[in-house]
C-alpha cells in the first residue's frame, strides 16, 4: 500500500548518503514509466537510452520521434516525482551516416591542393619540404611525423653543444638539448636515461649551466 502524497519542504541533507540512491530509483521509475521504447539497435540489442548519474541519452531514428519522446519524459517525471528536465542542459546530437572515403594517400596533403583552399603554408619541413601554415605544426611534424627526419635521425648521429634547461623530478627528469649545427628551434626534451652517454655535459650544466663542447 502507498500513502497519501505529502510535500517535501526541505531541501537534501549535505552528506546524506540514501538521497542518491532514492534519486535513482525515482529516475529508473521515471524512465521506465514515460521514457518510451528505443527503435535503434546496435549489435543486435536494441537500445534506447544510455544513462550515467543524473544524465540520460535518449536514442532516437529521427527528430519527431525524438521530440515526442521527450515532451511525455518531461510531463510524466514532473507529475510522478516532480522532477523537471533542464532545458538549458540539453544538447541534441544528428549523427550522420558514415562516408567512406577510400584511402587517404600523400596527393591530399601536397602543397598545391591546400593552396587551391587558400591555406598559406609558409613554413616548410627541413626534412621533406611539406608546408605548414603554422610554425608549431611544422615543428610537430618534425619532431613526431615525419618519416624523412626519422630516417635521417637514425641513420646518422648528432653531438651535443649545450644542454639549457632541465625540469622534473630526479626519477622523472629531462634536459633541454641544444644539437650542434642545429638552431635554438631544433632544441629537444631528452629523458635523463637518453643521456647516459652525455654526462660531461650533464655534470656541466650542474656545475655552471653551461656544458663544454663534448666529444660524446
Amino acid at each position: 500500500m502507498f500513502s497519501s502524497p505529502f510535500p517535501v519542504n526541505r531541501g537534501v541533507i549535505q552528506g546524506d548518503i540514501f538521497t542518491p540512491l532514492c534519486f535513482i530509483v525515482a529516475l529508473e521509475a521515471v524512465m521506465r514509466d514515460h521514457g518510451g521504447e528505443g527503435t535503434v539497435s546496435a549489435l543486435g540489442v536494441l537500445i534506447d537510452r544510455l544513462e550515467y548519474a543524473d544524465d540520460a541519452a535518449l536514442i532516437d531514428e529521427d527528430a519527431e520521434q525524438a521530440s515526442t519522446r521527450v515532451s511525455k519524459l518531461y510531463e510524466g517525471a514532473e507529475s510522478d516525482a516532480d522532477m523537471r528536465i533542464s532545458a538549458p542542459k540539453s544538447e541534441v546530437l544528428f549523427c550522420r551516416p558514415r562516408v567512406e572515403t577510400g584511402e587517404i594517400g600523400a596527393d591530399a596533403y601536397k602543397d598545391q591542393a591546400l593552396k587551391e583552399l587558400g591555406v598559406d603554408l609558409a613554413f616548410k619541413c627541413q626534412f621533406c619540404e611539406r608546408g605548414f601554415d603554422s610554425w608549431i605544426g611544422c615543428r610537430i611534424h618534425e619532431t613526431r611525423h615525419c618519416e624523412v627526419a626519422r630516417r635521417e635521425l637514425t641513420e646518422r648521429g648528432y653531438e651535443i653543444e649545450q644542454i639549457r634547461d632541465v625540469r622534473g623530478s630526479p626519477d622523472r627528469r629531462f634536459y633541454e638539448v641544444k644539437w650542434k649545427g642545429w638552431g635554438p628551434r631544433h632544441n629537444t626534451w631528452m629523458h635523463r636515461r637518453r643521456l647516459e652517454g652525455a654526462q660531461k655535459a650533464v655534470k656541466s650544466f650542474w656545475e655552471t649551466g653551461v656544458a663544454p663542447d663534448p666529444q660524446c
